[in-house]
């Protein structure tokens, strides 16, 4: 229930801030790089992301600009025993709000920025494959000791990109978070990380005023 008030409170605040003159509205997609670090030394693992993005002029150079996106996390882990094959497929609604320092050219600008983030879980998943059968087992998001991990998480944002005048939107980002995810009871740490890479585009952009 805590988490539903929260993305509930986080899209009322994106869309009153949609209805400010000079906000402009976007959509991004495209992939997560993410891994875990801490007490499970695994890889790399793929995943989708997708959002809604706002930018608010502060200024003439900086950009307030919160994000609500779903984000695909994880890693691939060592594979005990039998196994050929170990995923923790994590699942997070996401919300950013960064703050981005534009430098303009005549087509466009490169932007830089950063801002805190938190994440609230969504159904997530374990897959192992064994003789190219694949299992999945629900995850299960708690802080007692029979739960598999912390639900919620926070961090930090970092992002670089460029937005052309028309609207178009290219962006890399890094975003490292910061709580243990380690339930209680159990020794050790294990945190999230991703890069993500994305392209968009702004509904309503017009004329850049930048």
């Amino acid at each position: 229930m805590k988490k539903i008030i929260l993305l509930l409170t986080a899209s009322v605040f994106c869309f009153q801030i949609a209805g400010l003159s000079q906000t402009k509205v976007g959509i991004t997609g495209g992939v997560s790089i993410a891994n875990m670090k801490g007490k499970v030394d695994g890889d790399g693992k793929a995943g989708f992301i997708t959002g809604l993005v706002l930018e608010t002029p502060i200024g003439k150079t900086f950009t307030f600009r919160p994000t609500l996106s779903y984000v695909q996390k994880g890693q691939t882990q060592p594979p005990p025993g039998l196994v050929e094959n170990l995923f923790v497929a994590l699942r997070y609604a996401e919300f950013t709000t960064n703050l981005l320092y534009y430098m303009s050219g005549e087509k466009g600008g490169f932007f830089l920025g950063a801002g805190p983030s938190i994440a609230f879980n969504l159904p997530s998943k374990t897959v192992s494959e064994t003789a190219g059968i694949k299992t999945t087992k629900t995850i299960k998001f708690g802080d007692t000791p029979t739960d598999n991990l912390r639900g919620t998480d926070w961090g930090a944002n970092f992002t670089a990109g460029w937005r052309t005048n028309s609207g178009f939107l290219i962006s890399a980002n890094y975003n490292k978070g910061f709580r243990n995810l380690v339930v209680e009871g159990d020794p050790g740490s294990l945190k999230n990380q991703y890069i993500g890479i994305q392209l968009g585009w702004f509904l309503n952009n017009g004329k850049s005023e930048k």
